[in-house]
């Protein structure tokens, strides 16, 4: 499992932990910013700031504990809860911990055991990672899908509601369902798309969802990139699971992203660039 390996990597490689100063629900990302100064951010999926009274209570007593500690308890509580609104935004406040205490292995020095390398502040440009012609298949809809079409000769987003990504369009010629870029599947059938797929990519939030080991599974021989700012984790995970590169976010204010998180609700990933850069990893 993902999850525990990240645990147990951190617990080995970190000589220092330092604690939990804040946490912060947005409607759209949790944020968890340690004593060191190191910040780490992950999506939250369908839960928003979702948080009961009891969920509240934790997360205080989260405040100054040591933060492998904490994730530890985390683990533990969000593996008992039997609600998904609870469960999701307890894996969310885990991954950003874990974001947060992986900063020390972003880099090349790090990287170099794995033949991989960072590039920082570089555009990122979904298209370059594929070849033209290609079949692609992105869990999940966002933002790269239009540009990736116009490259790959067929595109597949798989999802958990397909309805609340179509678009539809009404003219002399009647109405058509969109998109019209792309073909959106149920996620339940997406095993049928990774494998007609020559590029996979994986948005970090399927950690959140639990999903990510067995879609790393089904598409094992696929060129997978990982991407998104919940993707920010200690790189091992994936890199030894024949990921192609990661594509995720370096935080390099994390007093800003803090205040963003709290004042921008569910717009808060357009002011991301103000806080933060790309940080793509790849084959050296």
């Amino acid at each position: 499992m993902i999850i525990a390996e990240i645990q147990a990597l951190l617990s080995e490689k970190l000589t220092t932990v330092p604690s939990i100063d804040k946490i912060v629900l947005n409607t759209g990302f949790t944020g968890v910013l340690l004593s060191d100064g190191a910040m780490g951010i992950a999506m939250n999926v369908r839960s928003g700031s979702y948080a009961s009274g009891e969920i509240e209570q934790l997360l205080s007593q989260l405040i100054g504990t040591d933060a492998l500690t904490a994730t530890a308890r985390l683990t533990a509580e969000q593996a008992q809860s039997a609600e998904p609104k609870a469960k999701h935004l307890l894996r969310s406040v885990l991954i950003a911990t874990y974001n947060a205490l992986s900063k020390p292995f972003m880099n090349d020095d790090y990287l170099r055991r794995f033949n991989y390398r960072c590039i920082y502040g570089q555009e990122y440009a979904p298209a370059d990672e594929i070849v033209e012609g290609e079949t692609v298949t992105l869990v999940g809809f966002g933002g790269m899908v239009r540009p990736l079409a116009k490259k790959a000769q067929k595109v597949y987003v798989t999802e958990l509601e397909p309805e609340i990504f179509r678009s539809r369009t009404f003219s002399r010629n009647g109405i058509v369902r969109g998109p019209n870029c792309a073909e959106i599947v149920q996620a339940a059938n997406a095993r049928e798309y990774y494998a007609k797929s020559d590029t996979v990519f994986v948005t970090g939030c399927t950690l959140v969802t639990d999903t990510m080991d067995e879609i790393l599974q089904l598409c094992a021989g696929k060129k997978i990139v990982v991407y998104g700012g919940t993707a920010a984790f200690i790189p091992d995970v994936l890199l030894t699971r024949g990921v192609s590169s990661i594509r995720t976010t370096f935080i390099h204010d994390s007093a800003l992203m803090v205040d963003l998180l709290e004042n921008c609700a569910g717009a808060v990933e357009r002011f991301f660039p103000l806080a933060s850069e790309n940080m793509i990893i790849v084959r050296a």
